[in-house]
């Protein structure tokens, strides 16, 4: 018998090790009172940091068996085949692959859903560039056909002395070659010196005309430009060299329309809009391709 025990020993304990330690608490999943039972003398058997990851464990598959569940018995025998016969290290493992998947499946659902919306933005961002692309070209057309047809003469730039003070003057006559009456005018007025070079002065200038201008009909306006702006600097008024252009920039119709369409605000001018959306669809693109490629290494 002295013999075979130093041989017999050593067995026991592979044994013992081999078979996780049978003396080792775990989760009975037989009814609602052996599991809550069974989880306090599992925890009770663990170190104060052990027993809280255990219990965050047991709360992670409770909340994920709750869709599966109705009642504290159901919810027993829904976390039997998880974790029934379970050590405190195995419910903790089995959580965090849980867990793990369920981030990847949130992921993946997020990344399909942010997929969608790209493909989205995409189509609609390319119909309303086409669209505003022929409203562009639509507006040029009339820009191009309507301009041609307002002529000027007798333009001049010069200044009034007073009493009191100097302040600049600007004659214009216009006529209207145009097919409609126009009620408003705005005109770009630029002052060159004879020698050249870009403009000292480059300014837009409105006028009214009460009862219209016809087509045909010519008539000459007068501009009184306010004293502190561009039109009136002191070193404009004793210049002999000066030469003064003027051209359309817009006319205004008695219905309240435009030869050129004119936006309040900037973002409605369907140029300002036009370059924006070109801007997000190449990022939109941009992002969607590399979402794509994020996807493809996901599922690998």
């Amino acid at each position: 018998m002295t013999k075979i025990l130093p041989v017999f020993v050593p067995i026991l304990a592979l044994a013992l090790a081999l078979s996780g330690c049978s003396g080792e608490p775990r989760i009975d999943t037989t009814s609602a009172y052996a599991l809550n039972k069974s989880v306090a003398e599992v925890s009770t058997e663990l170190a104060p940091a052990d027993a809280e990851r255990f219990q965050a464990a047991i709360a992670t598959l409770v909340d994920a068996s709750k869709n599966e569940s109705q009642g504290l018995e159901a919810l027993a025998a829904a976390l039997g085949p998880k974790i029934g016969g379970k050590t405190a290290g195995e419910v903790i493992a089995i959580a965090d692959a849980w867990s793990a998947a369920e981030a990847k499946r949130i992921a993946e659902e997020q990344r399909q859903a942010k997929l969608a919306e790209l493909e989205t933005n995409i189509s609609e961002y390319t119909l309303e560039i086409a669209r505003l692309e022929k409203v562009i070209k639509a507006e040029a057309a009339v820009v191009a056909k309507g301009l041609p047809e307002f002529s000027f003469s007798e333009q001049r730039y010069f200044w009034r002395e007073s009493l009191a003070e100097s302040y600049p003057i600007i004659d214009v006559r216009i006529t209207n070659n145009h097919d409609r009456a126009i009620e408003t005018v705005i005109i770009r007025g630029q002052l060159h010196a004879a020698a050249g070079g870009d403009a000292l002065v480059d300014g837009k200038l409105r006028f009214e005309f009460p009862r219209g201008l016809k087509p045909g009909k010519s008539q000459k306006m007068r501009f009184e430009p306010d004293v502190f702006g561009i039109w009136a600097k002191a070193d404009l008024k004793d210049r002999t060299d000066l030469t003064f252009s003027v051209e359309i920039a817009n006319a205004g119709y008695p219905d309240g329309s435009e030869l050129i369409r004119t936006y309040v605000f900037r973002g409605d001018d369907p140029v300002v809009r036009l370059e924006g959306l070109r801007r997000r669809l190449t990022k939109a693109k941009t992002d969607h391709a590399a979402l794509v490629k994020e996807i493809k290494s996901a599922s690998l």
